[in-house]
């Protein structure tokens, strides 16, 4: 019995364009969705900060204080991040 697992490989890699043969031997699913996952939470972290800080150097301390991480403390599904305010303490729903 032949081992043709060897050339197969070979063939397959030969018959992808050089910039999909990297991306076909190193993919994986989890940890891609770990890094985003990641990089999702970092960039509504910082919405977070940024939407207080914004409130309170304005003037709007007792705002700043109301800002909600909605998507960390309630879940994912209420379609937005962030509950924040303007200066006449409208409401702002701010999704990353």
């Amino acid at each position: 019995m032949t081992d043709l697992s060897g050339k197969k490989k070979a063939v397959q890699e030969a018959s992808l364009p050089d910039h999909m043969q990297f991306l076909a031997r190193k993919f994986d699913p989890v940890v891609r969705d770990m890094r985003n996952r990641s990089l999702g939470e970092a960039g509504e972290r910082r919405i977070y900060e940024n939407e207080r800080t914004r409130l309170a150097l304005s003037g709007r301390s007792d705002l700043a204080e109301k800002v909600e991480w909605t998507s960390k403390e309630l879940g994912d599904g209420a379609g937005y991040d962030i509950l924040s305010f303007d200066q006449n303490g409208k409401e702002r729903f701010l999704e990353n």
